[in-house]
């Protein structure tokens, strides 16, 4: 009975024994600190250069000098000496040529200007108090110079010639063509999707056949000039407004 007793004592020591280390490990295996599984490195951020974009080089002139188209009256009457460019005159209102809008005035002027030491014809069409065209008078010193100046600083433009011919026929069989025509050049100037201004640097010819063979030249009549026009497009009104 004594070994009975002893035997299931030894029994409850053992029982005891391990539930006390079970109980330890399980408290030191929470006393460890955790280690969390790194997280995959994110690929670096890569920053985009902002490139400004350069504005595009004029492709053709405003005005000459500080005369330029989008000036009112006013200021095209007050340039003077010091400003290069001016009026010899003030502007003389003239009866248009061709129909103009009821907002649009045609006036003339003689310009004074470095291109030439004489004084050039101008005319100046105005749409409500705003400088839209503009056409000066040249000399063929001042039309070359002209011409020079522009293509140097945009390019030859758009070179065009449009010219046709006469036949001179006359009764001892003799015979022999003139030319007449224009040769100009254009430069267009984009302001914005709706406005662009256009220069025409233009030399008109005229010849008529001699009235006899007698006449030792043709007649010649040789006009030339420049001009500034603002190619405004103005949206017609709907005709119907459903």
């Amino acid at each position: 009975m004594a070994s009975t007793n002893k035997i299931g004592f030894s029994l409850k020591i053992f029982f005891i024994l391990i539930i006390a280390i079970l109980v330890s490990d399980n408290s030191f295996a929470q006393s460890m600190p955790r280690t969390k599984s790194p997280r995959p490195a994110s690929e670096p951020s890569v920053a985009v250069p902002i490139v400004a974009q350069a504005a595009p080089a004029p492709t053709g002139p405003f005005g000459i000098g500080p005369l330029k188209l989008g000036m009112t009256r006013e200021a095209v009457e007050a340039l003077g000496p010091t400003d290069g460019v001016w009026l010899a005159q003030p502007l003389i209102q003239e009866t248009p040529t061709v129909n103009l809008p009821e907002n649009e005035y045609q006036f003339k002027a003689q310009l004074t200007t470095p291109l030439d030491p004489n004084i050039n014809d101008g005319t100046f069409f105005f749409i409500d108090d705003k400088l839209t065209a503009l056409t000066v008078n040249l000399t063929p010193q001042a039309f070359e110079r002209v011409r020079a100046e522009i293509t140097q600083k945009y390019g030859p433009g758009i070179p065009k010639t449009d010219n046709t011919e006469e036949q001179c026929v006359y009764h001892n069989g003799a015979n022999f063509k003139v030319t007449s025509g224009t040769v100009s050049n254009k430069w267009s100037l984009v302001v914005s999707p709706v406005d662009t201004i256009q220069t025409s640097l233009m030399q008109y010819t005229i010849n008529r056949c001699p009235y006899s063979l007698q006449d030792n030249e043709t007649t010649e009549f040789i006009s030339r000039w420049i001009s500034f026009s603002d190619l405004r497009k103005v949206d017609a009104k709907p005709s119907n407004l459903f």
